[in-house]
């Protein structure tokens, strides 16, 4: 059993059903959640931005691993 959610992905990748560099993405976007939820004051539109333009493919490829294995 995980102790975060970050740790989620780790194990995912350890066990074979996601690559490292897919690990590391989604690790990333647990801690930009966190921030959205939890202390969206803080957000930066920049960063905000950079994501909605350049890695919203990173969770279709997160989720294409994920259908591989479960098939």
């Amino acid at each position: 059993i995980t102790q975060s959610a970050r740790d989620t992905f780790t194990l995912l990748a350890a066990a074979g059903w996601i690559d490292d560099l897919c690990a590391d993405k989604m690790r990333h976007m647990v801690g930009f959640r966190n921030v959205a939820v939890h202390d969206y004051q803080a957000l930066q539109l920049p960063i905000t931005l950079n994501i909605l333009t350049h890695h919203l493919d990173d969770f279709l490829e997160f989720s294409r691993s994920m259908l591989r294995h479960d098939a």
